[in-house]
């Protein structure tokens, strides 16, 4: 029987420290995509 090896890791939760590079990951995105606006859902 042939083992699969997982691709996706779930159940993973952020320390402090992930959690501020997904922060300044999301701010440089928004920098760089979004002209320094936040992203948000569309108003509707």
């Amino acid at each position: 029987m042939r083992q699969f090896k997982a691709k996706r890791r779930r159940g993973i939760l952020l320390n402090n420290e992930g959690l501020q590079r997904l922060q300044a990951a999301i701010l440089a995105m928004e920098m760089a995509q979004n002209n320094g606006d936040r992203f948000t859902w569309p108003k509707q």
